[in-house]
């Protein structure tokens, strides 16, 4: 009778992707079937009842448009095994707020997060070597945290901006421990990207304090002056005098105890004389 129920409801092929679910009245949950490797193209696609999935542990690829515009759908369990998430596999479903997703996989596709507009954070995976276009766009994502610039690197112009602020929020509490060769990479991108950056972070005295007080040899005046000259937002600018001219107090006392020793070194010789 199971046996009989599991094909009413899931349509898998011979190669053990499914292709087609059938919904049943009033059922929100669905398990996916021990052995299924792949969720075909549309295979759900359009659910409005669809809540949560638990996907098996043979599971290796989620189709284009899986779950496109599942607007229901609020969670999925991914389980370590899935390399492939195709394109607009996720797109629309609007209430999807809790994904983490495994380290074994390895290509995101295309708008395939597109539209999660309840998504707010994502962590990606050590081992990726492709995320497509879009692939989180029409969303406010709050944070993306990543763990190498490798990473960093495949995100589009405007994924940097919101995972470069939580990168350096995770330096500084130490919530990720970067390699010495990957934080001069992100140094290296806020430097040649700070204008772009300070004017993506306008308010948010948290992350200016990290950057212009907290990370060692991060920003140098040269740095500073040429923001002071583009960015306008005024408690931005009011920081960045505030940070020049601490800067230029400590250059000064530098220079003074410097001063002072060597004086009081040369009235010592001569004494000795």
């Amino acid at each position: 009778m199971e046996n009989k129920e599991i094909k009413q409801e899931f349509e898998i092929d011979e190669n053990n992707v499914l292709v087609k679910y059938n919904e049943i009245e009033g059922k929100t949950k669905v398990i996916i079937p021990n052995n299924v490797v792949e969720i075909g193209s549309y295979a759900f696609s359009h659910s409005k009842i669809l809540t949560d999935i638990i996907l098996p542990t043979s599971m290796v690829k989620i189709g284009t448009s899986a779950f496109d515009g599942c607007t229901n759908l609020v969670d999925i369990i991914f389980p370590n095994g899935i390399k492939e998430i195709g394109n607009f596999a996720f797109n629309g479903c609007i209430n999807l707020s809790n994904i983490v997703l495994p380290n074994s996989l390895i290509t995101i596709g295309m708008f395939s997060f597109a539209n999660c507009t309840n998504l707010k954070s994502i962590i990606l995976p050590d081992n990726m070597l492709s995320i497509g276009i879009g692939a989180f766009s029409f969303l406010d994502l709050k944070e993306i945290n990543l763990y190498s610039y490798n990473i960093f690197s495949l995100l589009d112009d405007y994924l940097k901006l919101t995972a470069i602020l939580s990168t350096i929020k995770n330096y500084y509490t130490g919530k990720i421990q970067y390699t010495d060769e990957d934080m001069n990479l992100f140094k290296e991108y806020i430097r040649k990207n700070k204008i772009k950056i300070f004017e993506y972070i306008k308010e948010n005295k948290e992350i200016i304090n990290i950057i212009l007080n907290d990370m060692d040899n991060f920003l140098t005046l040269t740095d500073i002056y040429e923001l002071l000259m583009e960015v306008r937002v005024t408690e931005i600018n009011t920081m960045l005098l505030e940070y020049t001219n601490k800067i230029k107090n400590e250059t000064i006392n530098s220079l003074d105890s410097y001063n002072l020793e060597n004086t009081e070194e040369d009235n010592s010789k001569r004494l000795n004389l």
